[in-house]
């Protein structure tokens, strides 16, 4: 739900309560060369037409160099010098969210997902 707030009487913008917001943090396990997809249930109070994705991002298991969640569809190795694709599409559906993930390594990845949606009704 969202509520109105005033500067001075002279403006009026809507704003959120951290209720409207939800994070969904899980870790899974990709094959190498291989592709994933997750099913996840919406948060409480969350469906398909009353929210949208505010960010995706993604971060390999172990990340000893801290490069941190990504938010684009590449991302460093660990050694820093290879660009890795891990696309990655999510899909809100009537049956829940469906995350899809594609490592392109040659080494099977355990991957943190972090999913952040916002009510806009």
């Amino acid at each position: 739900m969202s509520v109105h707030g005033f500067c001075d009487n002279k403006c009026k913008h809507e704003v959120y309560t951290k209720d409207d917001f939800a994070i969904i943090v899980r870790k899974v396990e990709i094959e190498a060369s291989g592709s994933l997809q997750v099913n996840i249930e919406y948060p409480e109070g969350f469906a398909k037409d009353n929210c949208v994705l505010i960010s995706l991002s993604i971060i390999i298991g172990g990340d000893t160099q801290e490069k941190g969640w990504n938010y684009y569809n590449t991302l460093k190795d660990a050694t820093g010098d290879t660009d890795n694709a891990f696309r990655r599409d999510l899909n809100l559906t009537n049956a829940g969210i469906q995350l899809f993930i594609e490592n392109h390594n040659v080494t099977s990845l355990d991957v943190d997902y972090k999913i952040v949606l916002m009510k806009i009704n």
